[in-house]
This record gives structure tokens, sequence and C-alpha cells, in this order.
């Protein structure tokens, strides 16, 4: 994976380094737009391969470790089920 680190240190990745594979236009809009309402500001940077040549988005690692594998919440366990008072005929 060719890493790309900002000044603060943050490891920033193409999707293409991230997956292994190219992500296509569809999942490269999806990612850019969480990532914008994350607040992150993607990087870019300029590759050169026989597939592509030209300017890739960058995102943070972290950001892209959360996106494609999101915590799972722990299960919830059942609340118990209150009974309803028995009419036992007693005054108390």
């Amino acid at each position: 994976m060719n890493e790309n680190n900002n000044e603060s240190g943050t490891k920033y990745v193409s999707l293409y380094e991230y997956l292994g594979h190219a992500a296509g236009g569809e999942l490269g809009r999806k990612v850019a737009y969480e990532a914008a309402k994350a607040g992150i500001i993607p990087e870019t940077k300029e590759v050169s391969n026989p597939a592509y040549k030209g300017i890739v988005y960058t995102y943070p690692e972290s950001f892209l470790e959360l996106y494609f594998n999101p915590p799972t919440p722990e299960p919830q366990k059942p609340k118990p089920q209150r009974s309803e008072p028995k009419d036992d005929g007693l005054p108390f």
C-alpha cells in the first residue's frame, strides 16, 4: 500500500489502495459524501499507471476503516416482562 501521510501524521490512502481494486464512481461518490458529512476534507494525489492517469482523492485510513467496517452495536438484552399482579383476594 502506498502511504501518504499529511503534516499531522495521519495516514491518507486512496480507495484503490485501501480496497486493493478500483472502487468505481458510485462508491467513490458515496465515500466522498460520508466524508463530507463527517467533516473530513480529502487530500489529493496524482497517479500514473497503465490503467489510470490523473488525480485521486485520499482519505484518512481510520475513516475508511469505520466506513467499510462499522462497529456493530452490542445486542440489547430483552427487558424482563412485568407480570400483571394476581388478584388473590388479599387486601395488600
